[in-house]
């Protein structure tokens, strides 16, 4: 596969998370802006709500007012998010629409995925199969991503049960420790809320997550593993063979006051 093809497909899957994650829930909407991916959540936090571009875009300053004046609609903050080299036109656009550069998050890549190692011992990995589960799982990814108390049931049952989707909750002890998530498109395994509560961790658990959804992925077709990694789990993805192929720039643009 191509280098152009493999990285095309990794955004596209990028957008199929959002898409999953925040369009179907109550309050949520998504929208398509030829090449521009707009996915509100109705919740104020910008990184909840993303504008992905995911191949250049024909009028960038246009396509980004009208991002904008969608966002602005709800009243909710936002971030414009686009792979470096990707359209540098849309960069310099946002910019000069009051979005101004934040950081960059690394989009890493393993191929082929390789021998899948056994979970630590005394950890149980379960795919997430009815509500009591799903609230289990959400309640960690609230807790390890420090989200506030009103954001319990963020994540609403149309995840179980998603085509090509799953949501892996890891027990210790009996206990729930710890998440991940996988959406497998176009034979891309991507990873997704890769999370564990902090009496749980530095026992390998997120490698674990991760390793769980690269198999069952494997197992779908899928040519490689695909992920957006956070400073604190890059280690752990390079030791797993992961390498990053990609920088995701943000750019924010707070809430309208009007």
């Amino acid at each position: 596969m191509k280098d152009d093809e493999r990285l095309l497909r990794a955004d596209a899957n990028y957008a199929a998370s959002m898409r999953v994650m925040t369009g179907l829930g109550a309050g949520t909407e998504c929208r398509d802006l030829r090449g521009l991916f707009l996915a509100a959540t109705g919740r104020p936090v910008a990184w909840l709500n993303m504008a992905l571009i995911v191949r250049p875009l024909p009028e960038p300053e246009a396509q980004l007012r009208e991002a904008c004046a969608f966002y602005d609609e709800r009243g909710l903050p936002f971030i414009v998010r686009v792979r470096g080299g990707l359209d540098p036109a849309s960069e310099v656009a946002a910019a000069a629409l009051g979005m101004p550069y934040s950081d960059t998050v690394p989009g890493m890549i393993l191929e082929p995925i390789g021998r899948v190692p056994a979970a630590p011992e005394g950890v149980e990995v379960r795919v997430v199969g009815d509500e009591e589960e799903l609230r289990a799982w959400d309640g960690v990814v609230r807790q390890s991503f420090g989200l506030p108390a009103e954001f319990e049931g963020f994540f609403g049952p149309w995840l179980v049960g998603v085509p090509d989707t799953r949501l892996y909750l890891a027990y210790v002890d009996g206990e729930v420790a710890a998440t991940s998530m996988l959406m497998a498109t176009d034979r891309v395994a991507g990873v997704y809320c890769v999370a564990t509560l902090d009496a749980y961790r530095r026992r390998g658990l997120g490698e674990a997550m991760t390793w769980r959804a690269m198999g069952d992925g494997a197992e779908m077709g899928c040519l490689f593993g695909y992920l957006q990694a956070s400073e604190m789990g890059k280690p752990v993805y390079e030791r797993m063979g992961f390498r990053e192929v990609i920088d995701y720039r943000t750019f924010v643009r707070p809430a309208s006051k009007s």
